[in-house]
């Protein structure tokens, strides 16, 4: 009790908290600044899509060699716009497999499917990307 004393310390803490999981952390860091709702938000030009590009057929060996990564990247709306992800099986987006939020525009992300899949990027303001098609193609 001495050494602790002599430290600055207190024999008297509470329970210590375990560690934040990566995604507590995540969800911390990536929490958006504004919403399309905020009005101060001012819009940039719509995001372009850049990888995978429209119409691109991925290897079941190419994603093998990268892990079942697959990184999607896209240009700048503005310089502090948050992005919202979206891969989906079909062109109307009604069944979505991949909604992630990033203050940033690239995302690696762990895929395992195959077949045709649909995605764009939605900004913060509310700009929305064209619609990209990809092929991850089995075997």
């Amino acid at each position: 009790m001495l050494a602790l004393a002599a430290a600055g310390c207190s024999a008297k803490k509470g329970p210590l908290r375990p560690e934040p999981t990566d995604e507590q952390w995540e969800h911390v860091m990536i929490e958006p600044a504004a919403t399309a709702k905020d009005p101060k938000k001012i819009p940039g030009p719509q995001p372009k899509l850049v990888l995978p590009g429209d119409g691109a057929e991925i290897t079941a060996k190419a994603m093998a060699y990268e892990q079942d990564v697959l990184v999607f990247t896209w240009t700048e709306s503005a310089a502090d716009s948050v992005y919202t992800v979206e891969v989906a099986v079909d062109s109307n987006f009604t069944k979505v497999i991949l909604r992630k939020t990033i203050p940033r525009n690239t995302l690696a992300y762990r895929l395992s499917y195959s077949g045709r899949l649909y995605w764009r990027v939605r900004t913060d303001a509310g700009v929305q990307s064209n619609v990209h098609s990809f092929s991850v193609l089995g075997g």
